[in-house]
């Protein structure tokens, strides 16, 4: 006789979902959350110790975007349902790849059913059932309105890989919100909120992770495009819940949005010497200079055949004679370019060659400077040539090049507008008791 089977169906059928996994998923999803987060924390930390080289920078800023959701229900359905919002944000910047930033967002998000899910039941409750319930799911959406606050910890990529603060950057943060939801189930086609659905948790969090692409304008404004990816540990936050909640809710983020800084930004600038090079070969080493602004006399030293191999004690042998000097209008260029424009700058050029004719002793020095936009390297080649571009045109107009000396300085951190930074500045020095 063959064996009879049968089989037994659970009394609360009616109220579980067509779909059904084990919660274990939603507990792998918070793990990975967590971990992601903790694995930047060390950043934080490391980034103390670079932050004491220059003091943190302040910013403040907002932004616009659009909210999309998948839950019991999804933005992306049968139809996209865009959501709209936007924020407020303030930081610092403790160094140059590494911050902290308050967030603080309201937005609203709209939410609909899959193809699979139309015929499914809405009951009072706002449980999904699949036998039995008031309102149809294909006929209605949920109208979800949500304020979050919470921190993000922002990584500058681009400046931790190269080492140098680059205008363009790629950004990845961590974040950890907390949520307030307040959803509205609405009649598709009258748009009347409907007397049912779950009420999510007054307070709920989440954790995740941004991504985005940072354009720095001025040395104070950046413009960014954010996406944010946010796990929600509230599994009713569109007003509809199903039992057992197995579903892994998201949330993605994408706004555009401008910060502007407003604390004092210094860069921790070595003391070391500049190297000075004239056009006949020598090369000078001049004592350093504490800025970019400074309107002092300049020391000139003794010509040093070898700069690179000057040692300590070979610079301490060094006595310089400080002589007065005379600053000359500044040069300007264009971006990426160490081209000098004659035309442009001929009365500041005539200036030059006029005040180095009425002097009998004098030298004049050439400072090329660029602003911070790019890497180091490129910078100090570029700044290096801007002044060897004004030295070549002053010794064309008879200039006697042993009298000229130039050197690419770098980059101009001080200016606001990276249009001042892009320059040469030339000072003359001469001999009071010689000049006519």
């Amino acid at each position: 006789m063959p064996k009879s089977f049968c089989c037994v169906i659970p009394p609360n059928l009616n109220h579980i979902s067509k779909q059904s996994i084990p919660t274990t998923k939603i507990m792998v999803m918070r793990y990975i959350c967590i971990l992601y987060l903790i694995c930047f924390l060390p950043f934080t930390v490391l980034g103390q110790d670079e932050a004491k080289t220059r003091e943190s920078v302040f910013y403040g800023g907002l932004h616009l975007g659009t909210p999309l959701f998948w839950g019991d229900l999804y933005s992306i359905g049968d139809k996209t349902r865009l959501g709209y919002g936007g924020g407020l944000l303030g930081g610092v910047q403790l160094n140059q790849w590494v911050g902290a930033e308050l967030n603080i967002d309201y937005a609203i998000g709209r939410l609909g059913t899959r193809s699979w899910q139309v015929n499914d039941l809405l009951d009072e409750h706002g449980i999904i059932r699949y036998r039995s319930g008031s309102h149809r799911l294909g006929d209605l959406y949920s109208e979800t309105r949500f304020f979050r606050t919470g921190i993000r910890i922002p990584i500058q990529l681009l400046n931790l890989l190269t080492g140098t603060d680059q205008a363009f950057n790629l950004e990845l943060a961590p974040h950890y919100y907390l949520n307030k939801f307040d959803p509205n189930i609405k009649d598709r086609d009258t748009k009347e909120i409907l007397p049912t659905g779950a009420r999510p948790k007054n307070w709920s969090h989440s954790l995740g992770g941004d991504f985005a692409m940072n354009y720095r304008m001025s040395p104070r404004s950046h413009i960014f495009l954010r996406t944010s990816l946010s796990w929600l540990a509230d599994d009713q936050f569109e007003g509809i819940r199903t039992i057992p909640a197995w579903r892994v809710n998201l949330n993605l983020y994408t706004s555009i949005g401008v910060r502007l800084a407003f604390g004092k930004k210094t860069v921790n600038t070595p003391v070391s010497t500049a190297t000075l090079v004239s056009p006949n070969g020598n090369t000078y080493i001049s004592l350093p200079k504490t800025n970019a602004n400074e309107q002092e006399s300049v020391p000139i030293t003794t010509p040093i055949s070898n700069a690179d191999s000057i040692g300590k004690e070979s610079l301490n042998a060094i006595t310089p004679t400080t002589k007065s000097s005379e600053k000359l209008p500044t040069i300007y260029f264009k971006l990426n370019s160490s081209v000098l424009d004659v035309e442009l700058h001929k009365t500041q050029l005539n200036r030059v060659i006029q005040s180095a004719i009425k002097s009998i002793d004098y030298t004049i020095q050439i400072e090329g400077w660029t602003d911070p936009s790019g890497p180091a390297i490129f910078n100090k080649r570029l700044a290096l040539e801007r002044a060897k571009s004004v030295a070549n045109y002053l010794i064309s107009a008879g200039i006697d090049p042993a009298r000229i000396y130039y050197v690419g300085m770098g980059i101009d951190r001080s200016q606001r507008n990276f249009k001042d930074a892009r320059r040469v500045e030339i000072t003359i020095i001469f001999d009071q008791d010689k000049k006519d």
